[in-house]
């Protein structure tokens, strides 16, 4: 049985992994939604969530799915794109990974100038295509409390060689390292 109570998280670090459509974002919205309902003071979110394209293809949203909104400091990129899905070839596939990791960086570093209690961030793989994890690792640092959602799975879609996939592999797999709790659903 999946727990959405959001005292339950207070004070660790905690990462949810799953496979595409496996449900982690609307398990970190429901925790979100928790400690919001309760207005635990000093909650952020960055949503890493590409957008959704023309063809359809896009993850959940925290703005799609969050109730509370206006109690919770949400840091959103000006764009997130799906590389693997919007790139045509390797150069560009790289690019808007490249564009995702700097857009997402902003957000980070307004996180780590301004930290709050909690931070909550959905996605993080986007990030770390081509993103730092020492950045990643200094916001969550700087929260007492944070919960977060990664790709951990067996779907992944064709890279054609860039290297982002077995990159985000990686780096998922030391982010983990640095938490108390790992939850895979």
């Amino acid at each position: 049985m999946k727990t959405y109570d959001f005292n339950k998280f207070m004070g660790k670090k905690t990462i949810i992994l799953g496979n595409l459509n496996s449900e982690k974002t609307r398990l970190l919205c429901k925790i979100l939604e928790d400690g919001a309902a309760r207005q635990y003071r000093g909650i952020s979110a960055i949503d890493m969530a590409p957008q959704r394209n023309m063809k359809g293809a896009g993850r959940n949203s925290l703005l799609e799915s969050i109730a509370y909104l206006d109690r919770i400091r949400l840091l959103v990129p000006r764009r997130v794109y799906e590389p693997r899905i919007e790139g045509a070839d390797r150069r560009e596939i790289n690019q808007l990974a490249i564009w995702n990791a700097k857009n997402i960086a902003v957000q980070l570093r307004k996180f780590i100038s301004s930290p709050t209690r909690a931070l909550f961030m959905n996605d993080v793989t986007m990030y770390l295509h081509q993103g730092p994890l020492a950045i990643l690792l200094k916001a969550i640092s700087k929260s007492h409390t944070f919960i977060g959602t990664a790709f951990r799975g067996t779907i992944l879609l064709d890279d054609l060689e860039t290297g982002i996939s077995r990159r985000e592999k990686k780096l998922v797999d030391r982010l983990t390292c640095y938490m108390d709790e790992v939850i895979s659903v």
